[in-house]
């Protein structure tokens, strides 16, 4: 719906620049927009603290309230228009309080008053009421079916659990849907995943609803997460720099690193980034998002969130071969957006602008002294548009990453080369030896090394979450059967994961880096000694 309107606004000539949350900047001014979809009236909340900025807003420029109601059933938008004093006064007639820090705001057609504030001065002046076209209501249509969907899925769930007649019934049924997200749908993203990422804002401090879902969320979201980082990894990255191809970490995890403080991410991601930066946040990054919150999802680059060093030698190279990279932007795949983010301001250029901005060296919006502190190169669609692309995501996003490339290259080394058209395209995919008997589930996994399942499960989630596990133990107690018997399990062939293949390595104290990665080795050329770069043993076995 925040789409809807900001595309009903552009059509004017002038589109809404997104500052932060709901807050917009538009035509010289700015609004803050709540949008509602319910039975007969509008809805929203809001805190006490933002109708606090917004009034100090007031105070430099124009402000305005957008309330919007999306009516589907009767094919019209109903808006109120209303400037910021007059919105202020009319909270100032709320009851106050410690219970009262959310404002409920509901007005209906009829008398245009807020519900819970009858003394408040009318917004019918600043009412308009429009027909939605039919490119509206195909959308909004979809997004209802897929609310109504999740509200099923919960309504369900609750109700075995409420029906359940024993706590020992009620343990096996929180689970209730775990089998609908076995992921037989294929190893792309489906309706069940975006169901899940929008219901992920509502529980960022709820703990059982986080266990209750966890095999719902591996199947839905994190294991087709992982394959494609696994499929993007081994199809275009390892052709771009194999150093990036072997970072770790490249998947978020959902509960927050708050030093115990708790809580949960509304949001799921993964990217390449420099290795030598040591995390994904403080360097840049080639990356996949997905924000319930926002109901968007947008790959692409960008920078973390320490990381000035790598945007220093982008905007230096970038102003010093203004007229090169204006060219290579231009050839932007359709839909890509270049993102400038200004502390709590956010700008968006078209590829056009951007280009044109870039050759301008007096612009104050990329001049020498341009004060953004972050770049983003993307495309972003809405969330349930993720199923439509699930088939195609792996070359789709790949590709992209691809022409993205020289943008990660000179942030890194401080050096524009734009040379994509030498990057090796992905070569053909290559089935190996299949191995039939490898179990394909944890299940079969447990039967086979006689293990618990839960411990099973475990590893693996180390595994995809670390990349890496370590079993340690006294000698003889088998250790290496189950990393060998877990590892074809993990790479065996099934949907959606072609086969894979494993080895053993047996470490020795006299092995350096040169030996597990990459360097330089010495080579006998018609009795001439010269050093080539040779890959190691991780590289060595990552390419079969």
């Amino acid at each position: 719906m925040t789409a809807l309107a900001c595309n009903r606004l552009g059509q004017g000539g002038i589109a809404p620049e997104h500052v932060r949350h709901t807050t917009f900047g538009w035509n010289g001014g700015t609004f803050t927009l709540r949008n509602s979809r319910i039975t007969d009236h509008f809805w929203s909340n809001s805190r006490n603290n933002v109708a606090d900025q917004m009034h100090d807003l007031a105070s430099e420029q124009a402000v305005v309230y957008l309330l919007t109601y999306w009516a589907v059933e009767n094919g019209f938008l109903h808006a109120w228009v209303v400037p910021e004093d007059v919105a202020f006064a009319a909270f100032a007639e709320f009851p106050t309080g410690s219970k009262y820090s959310n404002k409920t705001l509901e007005v209906t057609t009829e008398d245009h008053r807020l519900k819970n504030a009858p003394s408040a001065p009318s917004f019918e002046p600043y009412y308009l009421k429009s027909p939605l076209t039919d490119g509206e209501l195909e959308k909004l249509q979809e997004a209802i079916k897929t609310d109504d969907f999740i509200k099923q899925k919960r309504l369900e769930a609750e109700a075995a659990v409420e029906d359940a007649s024993s706590d020992e019934d009620k343990s096996a049924i929180a689970d209730i849907g775990d089998d609908d997200w076995s992921g037989e749908n294929g190893p792309g993203y489906t309706v069940e995943t975006v169901g899940y990422l929008l219901e992920l804002p509502m529980h960022t401090d709820d703990s059982d609803w986080h266990e209750r879902n966890k095999k719902r969320y591996q199947s839905v979201l994190r294991d087709p997460t992982q394959n494609l980082v696994d499929e993007l990894r081994a199809k275009y990255i390892q052709q771009l720099s194999p150093i990036v191809a072997g970072g770790k970490r490249h998947l978020s995890i959902l509960k927050k690193n708050d030093y115990g403080k708790g809580g949960y991410h509304d949001h799921y991601w993964f990217a390449f980034y420099d290795p030598q930066a040591g995390s994904k946040t403080k360097s840049v990054q080639l990356f996949v998002r997905f924000l319930g919150g926002e109901r968007v999802w947008r790959y692409g680059f960008s920078m973390g969130n320490y990381c000035g060093d790598y945007l220093e030698r982008l905007l230096t190279t970038l102003f010093a071969h203004r007229q090169d990279v204006a060219e290579f932007i231009r050839t932007a795949p359709s839909g890509t957006i270049v993102r400038l983010d200004y502390g709590d301001a956010t700008t968006n250029l078209t590829v056009g602008e951007f280009a044109d901005k870039l050759l301008n060296a007096t612009d104050s919006t990329l001049g020498v002294e341009g004060t953004f502190n972050n770049i983003a190169i993307i495309r972003e669609y809405s969330l349930e548009t993720l199923p439509e692309h699930a088939e195609d995501l792996i070359d789709e996003v790949g590709e992209y990453f691809r022409w993205l490339w020289p943008f990660f290259e000179v942030s890194v080394s401080g050096i524009w080369k734009a040379a994509v058209q030498q990057i090796p395209a992905p070569a053909p995919d290559e089935t190996g030896e299949v191995d039939e008997t490898a179990p394909k589930t944890i299940e079969a996994l447990a039967r086979s090394t006689a293990l618990s399942e839960e411990f099973l499960d475990e590893l693996e989630e180390a595994l995809l979450a670390k990349q890496q596990a370590v079993l340690a133990g006294p000698p003889g107690t088998s250790k290496t059967y189950i990393a060998r018997q877990f590892a074809r399990y993990f790479v065996c062939q099934r949907h959606g994961r072609a086969q894979g293949s494993f080895d053993i390595l047996y470490m020795h104290a006299n092995w350096a880096y040169e030996d597990f990665f990459e360097g330089l080795k010495p080579v006998s050329n018609n009795g001439a000694l010269n050093f080539e770069p040779r890959l190691g043993f991780f590289w060595i076995g990552s390419n079969g």
